[in-house]
């Protein structure tokens, strides 16, 4: 997360520092409200070991799984307000929804000796895509900067809250101990930083697209910890009005 936030900020240091150079400025011509919708992909994958459990005999059996997510689709929505020269607040939703596998072995409580369970092992085609969808919602201080009379550019960054649904594998409850797929979710703290390009077609409508980071890590029952989000592209129309 270090690298690719300072690589984010300085890409967009070095388009402000561009920009700055213009002698035409044309920022007090903006309105001003923002409207940014995009969609686009997260790149990054994570890895992540769940441990599920389930009660059985009067003892507690355990699901120890490695488990991977992948990258996924994005869909984000913003709006702002700019209230002091080129700075904006803005808040805005973003979502995301990938999968990924897992290989899991369950300790199955035995029904006569207690303390020594039966090791089950379970490959990835048991469980089949195991699915992860976020939501989250980001405040952000959006500093915009035009380039030239066509494009702009717009430095973004700040707190998130993201609440996150993951898939997990376990299994029943009984001596069948057959693969079963459960759910669960959480609400976490992260963050978010990056630029965004947009085109000019005319003094309300704009295309454009961004890079950015937008990640954190949020505490399930069976996860402490787990980290979400990385790496995202993501196009579409700006408006101003």
């Amino acid at each position: 997360m270090k690298n690719t936030t300072t690589i984010i900020a300085m890409s967009g240091a070095l388009a402000l520092s561009t920009a700055l150079t213009v002698q035409a400025q044309t920022a007090q011509r903006e309105t001003p409200y923002h409207l940014n919708i995009s969609v686009g992909g997260q790149f990054q994958s994570h890895e992540f070991s769940p441990v599920t459990t389930f009660e059985l005999y009067a003892e507690t059996g355990t699901v120890t799984a490695n488990q991977t997510i992948g990258g996924g689709f994005v869909f984000d929505a913003s709006g702002g307000y700019r209230f002091w020269r080129n700075l904006s607040g803005a808040i805005g939703i973003s979502t995301f929804n990938g999968s990924g596998e897992a290989a899991a072995v369950a300790a199955i409580p035995d029904p006569v000796s207690v303390g020594k369970p039966t090791l089950k092992e379970f490959d990835p085609s048991a469980f089949g895509d195991l699915s992860q969808s976020n939501v989250a919602t980001n405040f952000q201080a959006v500093w915009l900067q035009p380039i030239n009379d066509r494009v702009d550019i717009s430095i973004f960054g700040g707190p998130s809250i993201i609440h996150v649904s993951q898939e997990l594998p376990s299994v029943t409850p009984d001596a069948s101990a057959l693969p079963l797929v459960i759910s669960e979710s959480g609400t976490g703290a992260g963050g978010n930083v990056g630029v965004d390009f947009a085109y000019r077609v005319n003094n309300r409508y704009r295309v454009g697209a961004f890079v950015r980071y937008l990640g954190g890590s949020v505490d399930l029952p069976s996860i402490e910890s787990l980290t979400v989000g990385g790496v995202e592209l993501a196009g579409g129309i700006r408006l101003r009005f």
